[in-house]
């Protein structure tokens, strides 16, 4: 567990760097755009790429930190026993089964635009299948990280408190 927790705090500080690196050329396409009257196409095409990575690096990292926004309008009226039923048996149990179908449609995706070569339609050819290769990839370590939960709560073994998130660990 403490590998994936490592990989998965990488995730998180990449996709920060993406989102600062992404910001920074936002700003200076509206600076070149401003000044010179002109812009750098590229930034255009790839911002709204660039989303997939951000999400897919972060959404283990963020889930093993319970980071994600909960509603606990329903578990909160729910006895103890059964709140920890709901949140940390079937929840899980209900998420693992979803991710794993995003995951699959992500590297059926991938797949498929890396055997077709498919480029985008806009004013900058890129290959596509970079962009989508990391979804199956964020995917497996969130189920990574679903299953260690899962089989944790089946086990007796501590729960995840989601009332209480742990912190993103900066780089050692």
């Amino acid at each position: 567990m403490d590998f994936l927790r490592r990989v998965c705090n990488y995730g998180i500080h990449a996709a920060a760097v993406v989102v600062l690196l992404t910001m920074l050329a936002i700003v200076v396409n509206a600076v070149f755009r401003y000044f010179l009257g002109g812009t750098i196409d590229v930034v255009i095409e790839l911002s709204g790429f660039i989303f997939l990575w951000i999400i897919f690096l972060a959404v283990a990292g963020t889930y093993l930190v319970s980071g994600h926004v909960t509603v606990e309008l329903v578990s909160d009226l729910l006895p103890p026993r059964a709140r920890h039923y709901v949140t940390n048996i079937a929840m899980p149990a209900i998420a693992i089964v979803y991710v794993a179908m995003i995951g699959w449609a992500g590297f059926v995706t991938t797949e498929d635009l890396f055997s077709s070569a498919e480029t985008n339609t806009g004013t900058v050819q890129f290959l596509l299948w970079p962009v989508f290769v990391i979804m199956p990839i964020g995917c497996l370590f969130l189920l990574l990280a679903l299953i260690h939960a899962f089989v944790a709560a089946l086990s007796g073994g501590p729960a995840r408190d989601r009332a209480a998130p742990s912190t993103v660990q900066p780089f050692e």
